[in-house]
């Protein structure tokens, strides 16, 4: 992503978020508040909390009252509305909508950053063969060489795309085998 917290690295973050007005300051002061997640097969929305609640000692049932928003834009809406106390927002998509929505950055109010995590990979299925899966790598990985294709770059506020390996995603391997021992609900 271009933004420069990001390093020109293929990273991202979780941004744990409150209302601006919110008397929560720390992570660590939202026992018995209501938290929203997206979905639980989200590593910003969900898996961090996990770990998070599993390193910090925290364990189930932190939080009083758990929201499951289906998406990372509805939780912000639910913020907004004052529906909840506090939920964790993948970093590209809080800028994104930051960029949209003007009323949004005096609203919120950040009070802790997780992180960084490798960015989503693209992947393919596997039933798609090697050469094929070759010449999308080659395309992914010089595109943006031309006017066009930087444009395009430019409006998703990106980059382009980086090569990576499967080991770089051990990361979030280790964060859901240690976030397992912690039960959101």
């Amino acid at each position: 992503m271009k933004h420069r917290r990001y390093g020109a690295r293929a990273i991202y973050y979780a941004d744990v978020l409150v209302h601006a007005g919110s008397r929560f300051r720390t992570f660590e002061d939202l026992r018995g508040a209501t938290w929203a997640y997206n979905e639980p097969e989200s590593h910003s929305g969900y898996g961090l909390t996990r770990y998070q609640l599993a390193v910090g000692g925290f364990g189930s049932g932190y939080f009083g009252r758990l929201v499951a928003s289906g998406s990372h834009q509805r939780s912000l809406e639910l913020l907004m509305l004052r529906a909840i106390d506090a939920t964790a927002i993948d970093s590209t998509v809080l800028e994104r909508a930051l960029v949209a929505s003007s009323e949004l950055a005096p609203r919120i109010r950040t009070i802790a950053t997780w992180g960084p995590s490798p960015a989503p990979p693209w992947v393919v299925h596997q039933s798609v063969s090697n050469d094929i899966r070759e010449a999308l790598r080659r395309e992914f990985l010089t595109f943006g060489r031309d006017a066009a294709d930087r444009r395009l770059l430019d409006a998703a506020e990106m980059l382009g795309f980086a090569d990576v390996t499967d080991r770089e995603y051990d990361v979030i391997r280790e964060t859901e085998r240690v976030g397992a021992a912690v039960e959101l609900r």
